[in-house]
C-alpha cells in the first residue's frame, strides 16, 4: 500500500512538472511568434524608409539646384547680416525673421 501511494505521489509530481514545462514552452513559443511578427513589421518599415531615402537622393542627383544640404543648413542674409534658419525659409507663412529671432553676426 505504501509503495503504491509513493508511486502515485511521484506520478502526480511528474505530471505537475510536465504541465509546468509545457506551459513554459508555450509561453516561449508565443513570445517567439510575437517577436518574429514585430521584427517583420520593423523590417518592412526600414525597407520602406530606405526606399524613400534612395528616391530622395536620386531626386537630388537629378536636380542639383535643390541641394539637401542647402535645405537643411542655415544661410546668411547679406542685406542685414542676420542668420536665417532653414526652417524659416521652408515655412511658406513665414516671410522674414523679426529682430528677436535673428542672430547678429560679429
Amino acid at each position: 500500500m505504501r509503495e503504491n501511494n509513493k508511486l502515485d505521489e511521484q506520478s502526480n509530481q511528474l505530471r505537475r512538472e510536465l504541465a509546468d514545462k509545457k506551459a513554459t514552452i508555450d509561453d516561449v513559443v508565443e513570445n517567439n511568434v510575437s517577436l518574429r511578427f514585430e521584427l517583420s513589421t520593423y523590417r518592412v518599415l526600414l525597407n520602406s524608409e530606405t526606399q524613400r531615402v534612395n528616391r530622395t537622393n536620386k531626386g537630388d542627383e537629378l536636380n542639383p539646384s535643390s541641394s539637401r544640404l542647402d535645405a537643411l543648413s542655415s544661410r546668411l542674409d547679406p542685406s542685414s547680416s542676420r542668420l536665417i534658419t532653414a526652417s524659416s525659409r521652408l515655412d511658406p507663412t513665414f516671410s522674414q525673421l523679426d529682430s528677436s529671432s535673428s542672430v547678429s553676426l560679429p
